[in-house]
Order: C-alpha cells, then structure tokens, then sequence
C-alpha cells in the first residue's frame, strides 16, 4: 500500500508540475542512477519530488489506516508511525532518505537529505524538536500549490508558497527549510 500511495503522490506532482519538470526529473535519475547525492547537480528537483511524495505517502497512510484504528490493535501503530517519521526526520547529508527503527524514544525516523518532514513540518503546530519548526496552519492544499513546473528547488518552492501567501511566516518558512539544509 505505501508504494502505490508514493507514487500516486508522484501523479499528483506530475499533474501540477506538468511534462517539463518530469522530463527534467527523470533525466537527472537516468545521469545520477538514482537520488545522487545532496550535492550533485540538480539535486534540487528530487528534494522536491521526493519530499513531496513520502509527505503525501505517509499522510495518506495514515488516513488509510486511521479508519481501521482498533480492529485490529496494529492498525493503530500503523496509523500513527508514518506521521512520527515525518515529525521526527533528521537532516543527514550522506543519505538521500532511510528510516532508522527505535531511533528516536523509541520511535521510527526518517533521516536524509530528501525533506519529506519539511512538507508535515509547514502543517503541523510546530514544535522544536528535533528540527526548529515554528511554521504552522499551511494546508495540503497551499504545498500543493507551490508545486509549479518552473520550481526545481526547495528554495523556489519556499519562495512559491510564501508568495502565494503572501509572505505568511516568511521568516520562520526560511529558517525551517534551512533547518533541512536547504
């Protein structure tokens, strides 16, 4: 189920962002093999992808189980473990993105330098552990938004969404992207 719900959230880009950044997109993963690493050129474009479509996975998840919570008592752990990663994600520049089990009080992570807990990041209340998270109230649909063929990096998405809002917490957008070393 977590694979189909990846990349639907992919379709989901594709049908905002369009032809162009997909072309672009896949180009870059036929050159790098792969993620690539951090620094490579254009790493940019996965950040975004990838970021938008392990957020939207594990959101959906947890939507998805969430209506069996209790029948049987798993479906609970399965609920709520995928939002957990995204809460606790860790910036890791030498992995694009893993989970790591019981990492963090005995909870699941995801640590990498894809930021899907950016995206969770600028919808949740905002906290600061372990990221500085003080963004709070944007809605799936105002991240959706930004997601325009023409932005290929975290920092045009951020610019995107703070401009189509108009410039609602801008300070606290900028430093939680960089928080995720972008």
């Amino acid at each position: 189920m977590s694979t189909f719900l990846h990349e639907y959230a992919h379709t989901v880009h594709y049908r905002r962002a369009g032809n162009g950044y997909w072309v672009e997109y896949i180009e870059y993963i036929i050159q790098n093999g792969g993620y690539g690493q951090k620094n490579s050129q254009g790493s940019g474009i996965v950040a975004l992808g990838e970021g938008w479509a392990n957020y939207l996975q594990r959101e959906f998840t947890e939507d998805y189980y969430q209506n069996f919570r209790g029948t049987p008592p798993f479906t609970d752990v399965l609920a709520s473990r995928n939002l957990q990663q995204l809460e606790n994600q860790f910036p890791n520049n030498f992995v694009p993105i893993n989970t790591v089990p019981n990492a963090f009080n005995g909870q699941d992570i995801i640590e990498g330098w894809i930021p899907a807990g950016f995206f969770y990041d600028m919808t949740d209340i905002g906290e600061t552990t372990p990221i500085d998270d003080r963004v709070s109230g944007y809605t799936m649909q105002q991240l959706y938004l930004g997601l325009q063929g023409n932005v290929r990096t975290m920092q045009g998405y951020s610019d995107r969404i703070l401009d189509f809002n108009n410039f609602r917490q801008q300070t606290e957008v900028e430093i939680l992207r960089q928080e995720y070393g972008w």
